[in-house]
């Protein structure tokens, strides 16, 4: 495989693993970002 078919499979692979966190995790990312924003709004912190 030479450089331009390697580099295209990355970024192929990369955007259908977008897509499939986009259709199946939208949600749980949204809740999450909520929490994280109430959590600083009242003085809290994100422990990692």
């Amino acid at each position: 495989m030479n450089m331009v078919d390697s580099i295209k499979q990355e970024l192929e692979e990369s955007a259908a693993v977008k897509k499939l966190v986009a259709s199946r995790l939208v949600d749980a990312i949204a809740k999450a970002a909520e929490i994280i924003i109430a959590s600083y709004q009242t003085g809290g912190k994100l422990l990692l």
